[in-house]
């Protein structure tokens, strides 16, 4: 089960269709679900 490092939610990576390289690698960070993922060029958490 996948934890979201900045608002806890959780996931299977399995139901999230993410592969078994993704899964490794995302667990040797913090990850962070769709909902918190900020965009690196304007910082802004969602599609607005």
């Amino acid at each position: 089960m996948l934890s979201c490092s900045e608002c806890g939610n959780c996931g299977h990576p399995s139901c999230l269709k993410y592969s078994d390289k993704l899964v490794k690698k995302i667990k040797t960070i913090q990850w962070q679900c769709l909902d918190c993922k900020r965009c690196v060029i304007c910082t802004k958490a969602d599609d607005s």
